[in-house]
């Protein structure tokens, strides 16, 4: 095959490598590093238990060539796609942390997928699998879970403005959080209803859930 039947995808493999895809459906990986004379060497991912697929492919800069190794492997079709929406989801995941995955996964589905094609796309996992992969390219640039409440808030890592109160009383901190739209929304609510497992201590009336009136609501929202 010649050049034009092979194409790079930045991040594609499922550790965020590059790969090497042709148009029958096959995907290559990275064999070592370029050697002395400039070719790079890709070979064949299939794996199968006890054997390994022989086919490689000779990189010179923009040139790519068969080596003529017989492959063993059965191509997949759509292969190009579904390494194109890895390498989206990993992307799109980071860039935009506040976005269900569920929707970035529908988006790179609609953009790299016809829908009268995507009941013959084998070479792409469940859309739950993809969902999970995105969640866990996330995960890994999260801080760590805190050992113990003496701990300081990623300013980079929350929207503006959801940290609305932070106050420690005796051993204990209590953490408020709420959007600006949740409030503007408290603020017109003539009631509200409070479920939690709480109780407000009276000392003339003995234990007894907390009520608010719309006063209390609107010295809140002011």
């Amino acid at each position: 095959m010649s050049s034009p039947d092979f194409k790079i995808v930045a991040g594609g493999s499922k550790k965020g490598h590059d790969l090497l895809v042709d148009k029958r459906g096959r995907c290559y990986s990275k064999d070592g590093t370029v050697n002395t004379k400039g070719y790079q060497r890709w070979r064949c991912n299939s794996r199968t238990k006890g054997a390994s697929c022989k086919g490689t492919v000779s990189q010179r800069g923009s040139d790519f060539q068969d080596t003529g190794c017989v492959h063993s492997c059965t191509p997949k079709n759509t292969t190009y796609e579904a390494a194109s929406i890895r390498a989206q989801l990993k992307e799109q995941g980071k860039a935009r942390p506040y976005t269900f995955a569920a929707t970035l996964v529908r988006e790179a589905l609609d953009e790299h997928i016809r829908d009268d094609k995507y009941d013959t796309v084998f070479a792409l996992p469940t859309v739950d699998s993809l969902v999970r992969a995105t969640n866990l390219a996330r995960q890994r640039r999260r801080p760590k879970h805190p050992q113990n409440l003496d701990f300081e808030f990623d300013e980079d890592a929350i929207p503006e403005d959801f940290v609305q109160a932070d106050v420690s009383v005796g051993p204990a901190r209590h953490i408020i959080l709420f959007t600006t739209f949740l409030m503007s929304l408290l603020c017109s609510s003539l009631v509200w209803y409070v479920d939690g497992t709480f109780k407000d201590l009276s000392v003339n009336s003995g234990p007894s859930m907390p009520s608010y009136d719309r006063k209390t609501i609107q010295n809140k929202c002011h």
